[in-house]
């Protein structure tokens, strides 16, 4: 062992191959944190802060519920501000438990929100170079390694957020797994890999998780085969999958406080078959979009374009022209690692293809919970991950056949570098000829302005391909340069480095739009009027204006601002879960399958929601930018900004949340009971359809005078007081689901499915105090299983140390 000064050591890693991180590792880190708070500087020393896409509906306001709960005391299970309540909890896209999720709570969550980003970008490249070290790499070569896998395109769009916070756990999770082959203490890394694997399920995407269970997979494979080479046999049960196995088991175990929720959710949701093939498959990676890996369509500081022929979820997949470069100059090096991860590279990119290839279709139909994926986008962090480590393998390399003057890896280079600048050339003496071709085959051009737009871009995107060629020649050259020893390696390395990462932060600067952060502190108009009616109630958005403001909306000729300032206005999903306004719709990442049903009825689709319905789910007021003329809708508000208007009606018949009902019919189809609720004998308040019998019901229309107050509404429990002159049932427009408990007076009582969604419970006659608690069996049962695990492991190895 070495001593724990800054001259000799301060992190050792145990391994047969001794890797230690001397100074000049810690200086590496220091500069890779000064690049992140430079490339984030804007972010992290103004008032700036993201807005696009789902960063402003989803990911803000739900953490920024998410903050206010915790700061309140409250561990919000269930939300009931979106969908007439759902699991919050069980949704995972939430990071309630991730561990960094301290900086919103810790810190106003405007500073909060941002840390938690940068510190996970940190992450990412901070592990990213300590696998690089731990497989044996030089420092200024994991460092490109780090820095690639950091500005990637791919993770750099933050509007996407969750695979930003899975993804900073894969290198970490390789590094772990890798020595617990080699080590002595193999259990000790199988623990920590558990751990860590842990964390990149509550990091909110489990698609990156499946990817990287799958890349584990493949690598223990990989280790069996080395096995059999090496020892001429195959040991049963093999260690390599013994190893891999004790990870994935502790880790459910670690993790069975979120993954049973989860599981149940599933089961509730529509995607318990798995999703439909056609969604399933949005957004996939059209092969020509594999261009982009040499030419990035973004273009410059601060300004971001898109030329529509690409998928649309994430910015880019550009990583670097000289890195990619690298990724074949890898390949140059007869060495087994470098074609394993080369394969993993590869399987990225068809993944990513998704209805590009049939291959895809076939993991679809057979392969375990592969159906239950959406955006095959996603998994191009294989890609983005094996990239990176090929990129760091191949500068590695370079300077090798650099000391020993070989020059395979240099012809590679001048061959690609010729290819580039041919491209270049064919390009630049058939502009117009290209241009021309691109609008008959992928653009809709339907004014003079949109195509001056689309020339703009397709400029601006020869500009980009014509600086790349123009860094990689440069980098070319100066390796030539090394070589023939007129330029000494260390200031070849130094300058390596620097043109890398103003490659990476040219074309990464660009990606996220920014806005100042009182933005989302505005309150429109529409708002200020529902936050002063203190009665509880629902607002909705009128079908037709919200299929507008998510598919049309943009479309035209207004400004980002305008489109989120026009979002605003309209109190489009989500806004209003951030002043505690309880919305019909909603904007999450699972849903229930009963509320998409019932959803549809309400009015998806129609010019105006079904005046019943709407009676029955407490919606008091409708925001539309069309004009309803409907009796039992009150105009309150109208206001016209933007190019758009914005109108708020009040829905004169809407129903309490919770209210009396004497009667009930049982009605087992269910298809008929959505047909009872929309027709016009139904009255709500007179009848309650139930789906089961009621052990000696004799309740009868007598008396309907009752009073029903709702004392206390929180996120995992409701509190009512009623006072009624005879039996009948309390109904709650509250999503029926498993894990709701009810009491009268302390006592429990059974809840039923009430008119198809929502709650009721037999009410006996007089004055009672009803609760509701939300307390689910799945997460009783979860805690205890996941304290199990920890205690087991704890206890092992308190057990095996005294043993020693």
């Amino acid at each position: 062992m070495c001593s724990p000064t800054l001259s000799t050591c301060t992190i050792y890693f145990a391994r047969d191959r001794l890797m230690r991180l001397d100074r000049k590792d810690l200086w590496i880190i220091f500069l890779f944190l000064s690049l992140i708070i430079i490339f984030f500087g804007q972010i992290l020393f103004t008032q700036a802060t993201y807005v696009f896409r789902d960063f402003y509906k989803t990911i803000y306001p739900t953490r920024y519920f998410v903050s206010q709960c915790v700061k309140e005391g409250c561990f919000p299970l269930w939300n009931p501000y979106l969908y007439f309540g759902y699991p919050f909890f069980a949704s995972l896209q939430h990071g309630l438990l991730n561990p960094f999720s301290f900086f919103l709570y810790l810190f106003p969550f405007d500073i909060g929100i941002k840390l938690f980003i940068v510190w996970h970008l940190f992450l990412a490249g901070l592990f990213m170079y300590l696998l690089m070290r731990d497989f044996g790499v030089s420092q200024i070569s994991s460092l490109i390694a780090s820095l690639v896998y950091t500005f990637n395109s791919y993770m750099l769009s933050i509007d996407t957020f969750t695979h930003l916070t899975s993804a900073c756990w894969t290198p970490l999770i390789f590094l772990l797994f890798n020595r617990s082959f080699y080590t002595k203490e193999k259990l000790k890394y199988i623990i920590l890999t558990s751990i860590s694997l842990s964390l990149q399920f509550v990091g909110e995407e489990p698609t990156i998780l499946y990817a990287t269970v799958i890349v584990l997979t493949l690598f223990t494979i990989a280790k069996a085969v080395m096995q059999y080479r090496k020892e001429g046999r195959i040991i049963y049960p093999s260690k390599s999958i013994l190893i891999l196995s004790l990870v994935v088991l502790i880790s459910v175990g670690l993790v069975l406080f979120q993954l049973l929720p989860f599981l149940e959710a599933v089961n509730y949701s529509y995607r318990q078959e798995g999703m439909v093939y056609h969604k399933a498959t949005k957004w996939s990676l059209p092969p020509i979009e594999l261009l982009t890996l040499i030419c990035p369509v973004s273009s410059g500081f601060m300004e971001f374009i898109w030329v529509g022929l690409g998928q649309g979820l994430f910015k880019g997949i550009y990583f670097g022209i000289v890195p990619f470069f690298l990724i074949l100059v890898s390949l140059c090096e007869k060495s087994r690692k470098n074609l394993f991860w080369f394969g993993i590279f590869l399987v990225g990119i068809i993944l990513s293809f998704g209805d590009h290839t049939p291959f895809y279709k076939f993991l679809y139909k057979y392969f375990p919970f592969f159906s239950m994926h959406r955006y095959p986008m996603k998994f191009f962090c294989m890609s983005i991950f094996a990239g990176s480590i090929l990129a760091g393998f191949g500068f590695d390399y370079l300077l090798r056949t650099i000391r020993e003057k070989r020059i395979k890896s240099f012809i590679l280079l001048f061959i690609s570098n010729l290819f580039l600048i041919f491209i270049l050339l064919i390009w630049y003496f058939n502009l117009g000829k290209i241009l021309w071709l691109l609008k008959i085959n992928y653009f809709v051009i339907n004014s003079l302005e949109k195509l001056l737009e689309i020339e703009g871009k397709y400029f601006m995107v020869y500009k980009n391909f014509f600086l790349v060629t123009t860094i990689f020649s440069l980098f070319n050259l100066l390796a030539f340069l090394t070589r023939r020893c007129r330029v000494k390696l260390n200031f070849f390395t130094t300058v390596s480095l620097i043109i890398i990462t103003f490659d990476l932060f040219f074309f990464g600067l660009n990606l996220n739009p920014l806005v100042n952060q009182k933005l989302y502190h505005y309150q429109p108009p529409i708002l200020k009027i529902l936050k002063k009616d203190t009665d509880y109630f629902r607002f909705m958005i009128e079908p037709k204006t919200l299929s507008y403001y998510c598919e049309e909306l943009g479309r035209g000729e207004q400004t980002l601002l305008e489109v989120i300032k026009t979002l605003q206005l309209s109190l489009t999903p989500n806004l209003g879960l951030m002043h505690k306004i309880y919305e019909v719709d909603g904007y999450g990442f699972l849903i229930l399958e009963d509320y998409i049903k019932f959803y549809v009825r309400l009015g998806y689709g129609k010019f105006i929601v079904d005046p019943q319905l709407s009676k029955l789910t407490n919606v008091k007021y409708i925001i539309s930018k069309f004009e309803i003329p409907y009796p039992y809708l009150k105009l309150v508000y109208k206001e016209e900004k933007y190019g758009e208007e914005f109108r708020l009606y009040e829905n004169m018949s809407y129903l309490p949340r919770a209210f009396f009902v004497p009667k009930t019919r049982v009605v087992k189809d269910r298809q008929e009971i959505l047909n009872i609720l929309t027709s016009r004998d139904f009255d709500p308040q007179k009848e309650v359809i139930l789906e089961e019998e009621i052990p000696n019901s004799k309740s009868k229309i007598s008396n309907l005078k009752s009073q029903i107050r709702i004392i206390d509404y929180q996120p995992n429990k409701v509190t009512i007081n009623t006072s009624c002159y005879n039996d009948g049932f309390l109904f709650l427009s509250d999503t029926y689901y498993p894990g709701w408990k009810a009491y009268i007076d302390g006592k429990p009582t059974k809840i039923y499915r009430a008119n198809f969604l929502f709650r009721a419970i037999v009410l006996p006659q007089g004055s009672h105090h009803v609760k509701f608690v939300y307390i689910p069996l799945s997460f009783k049962i979860e805690l205890l299983g996941t304290l199990i695990t920890i205690i087991s492991l704890l206890g092992f190895l308190i057990f095996r140390k005294r043993k020693k």
